[in-house]
């Protein structure tokens, strides 16, 4: 239902985008596409947060348990925070911990998701006043660490018999539903995931006494978790400037990939990703086009889709084994699939994929495999963002539904928007869309928001 419900509506918030840009439409008309551009967004919005819900309700979202550098991921999301509340005129405050552990292990997207929801809401609901994130760390047994995570606004408060219901999916209370944006679900998820990761996610309201005129009510809501932790080595702690891989070893034009997905956004992805590179692309919309492509240019490598409508990736794989002239090619599995993901690598292996990519995948990863199976070198350059001249903004509309994708900590709708807008308008965005879009691969959260705001003006 999701892929059927977001196919029409890429279609639809597409082709607003280009209307959006048409000299020719007289003021009524533009607003007249505006308004069908907002309502898809808050659509698709609801569409991402349904499907996150009925995820885990079901049993089949799983927590991807990776390394975190816990402060400068805690200062990326302060970033986000701290230009939230300045566009609504209300002060941010940050108080870490001292005793903060370097490393943690917990699934970074997830907790992102999390924190960037609760300072999210606790920014859209306050007018005057302040919002403050607190984090505290209490060493345990072992290589434990609890860490609590205290989230408190000055705006409205939630009454007592209500604080239940903001929990529930769909549920907003008093004064909060004023707010325009939102779909209801971003608490009942939070909680959630929360409870997924054995952790506790709290409220209190008021948190302020009746006689303190300056602010509301109020509201704080604490969210802990047991986390295994340790210190950084020296050489984790990396002050230089942010790098990006590159690689060497072939001349640009001689190096051809096909990229077989039945997704044209995600084709579209992969394709602004590489060709900058230097390599020559070729795709396909389904498995059973596959050995044609490979007759119109003979690929150098391939990465191809699972789950395609027609022919899926593992039927395209045994066509491509037993067609001996392209026998050889090293194919590379792209999937969404993040359900018993070992078992289906081990599945990948055995049907003769020479590599195993899960979306959303790093740019590094890509590289890696790229450097691996065609034998070429792979260095480091430091990274540096385009000159603003050399940039042509979308609409402040587009900033401002980035802005609120990444206040909710959904990369995916911002690689999706990134790919519409390197396509729009005759490419008129394509640098500010390839560049969006490489950091979204690399989920450089920072550096996403740094870029959004040298443009977006509210």
């Amino acid at each position: 239902m999701s892929h059927e419900l977001r196919t029409p509506l890429n279609a639809i918030l597409g082709y607003a985008q280009i209307f959006a840009e048409d000299q020719t439409l007289n003021e009524k008309q533009q607003n007249g596409i505006r308004t069908i551009h907002n309502a898809g967004e808050h659509l698709l919005m609801l569409i991402n947060d349904i499907l996150d819900l009925s995820k885990i309700e079901a049993g089949k979202l799983e927590l991807i348990l990776n390394e975190i550098n816990l402060k400068p991921f805690l200062q990326g999301i302060c970033d986000i925070a701290r230009n939230r509340c300045a566009l609504k005129k209300i002060s941010f405050r940050y108080e870490p911990d001292e005793q903060l552990p370097d490393i943690i292990v917990a699934d970074e997207l997830r907790l992102r998701q999390i924190l960037l929801n609760l300072l999210s809401n606790a920014a859209k609901f306050t007018d005057t006043g302040y919002c403050l994130f607190q984090v505290e760390a209490h060493s345990l047994e072992g290589d434990k660490t609890k860490l609590t995570f205290i989230v408190e606004d000055s705006g409205p408060g939630i009454a007592k018999d209500l604080q239940k219901e903001v929990f529930k999916p769909f549920k907003q209370s008093g004064d909060r539903l004023k707010a325009s944006q939102g779909t209801g679900l971003g608490l009942s998820i939070s909680l959630q995931l929360v409870e997924l990761m054995s952790g506790n996610l709290s409220l209190t309201s008021p948190v302020h006494a009746d006689n303190q005129a300056e602010y509301g009510p109020g509201s704080r809501f604490i969210f802990t978790a047991v986390v295994d932790s340790r210190d950084a080595d020296e050489s984790e702690i990396s002050h230089e400037p942010k790098q990006v891989p590159r690689l060497h070893g072939f001349k640009p034009g001689t190096k051809t990939i096909l990229i077989v997905d039945d997704q044209p956004s995600n084709r579209a992805v992969l394709k602004d990703t590489l060709e900058p590179l230097g390599f020559a692309i070729e795709e396909a919309a389904d498995g059973q086009d596959v050995l044609a492509a490979c007759e119109r240019q003979r690929p150098d490598i391939i990465f191809m889709d699972l789950v395609m409508p027609v022919i899926d990736g593992f039927t395209a794989m045994q066509q491509l084994r037993k067609a001996q002239a392209y026998g050889r090619i090293p194919v590379v599995a792209i999937t969404a699939s993040l359900i018993n993901q070992d078992h289906l690598r081990e599945r990948c292996q055995k049907a003769g994929f020479s590599g195993f990519l899960p979306k959303p995948f790093a740019k590094q990863q890509l590289l890696e495999t790229l450097a691996d199976l065609l034998n070429l070198s792979l260095d480091r350059e430091n990274l540096t963002a385009p000159t603003d001249e050399k940039i042509v903004p979308p609409p402040s509309e587009i900033l401002e539904q980035l802005q609120n994708h990444l206040e909710e900590g959904n990369i995916d709708a911002i690689e999706s928007m990134a790919s519409d807008m390197a396509q729009t308008d005759s490419g008129r965005y394509q640098a500010f869309a390839l560049c969006l879009g490489q950091l979204a691969a690399d989920i450089q959260i920072q550096e996403i928001e740094q870029l959004i705001v040298r443009f977006y003006k509210k």
